[in-house]
């Protein structure tokens, strides 16, 4: 695995996880 896709996926991990976030953070203030 290089240090490329490693990065790429980092990346796409940490966006998924900031809107899950963002989305639960949400229905919590709606529930």
């Amino acid at each position: 695995m290089t240090l490329d896709t490693l990065s790429q996926q980092g990346l796409v991990l940490l966006g998924c996880g900031k809107m899950g976030s963002a989305m639960l953070a949400g229905w919590i203030a709606n529930g």
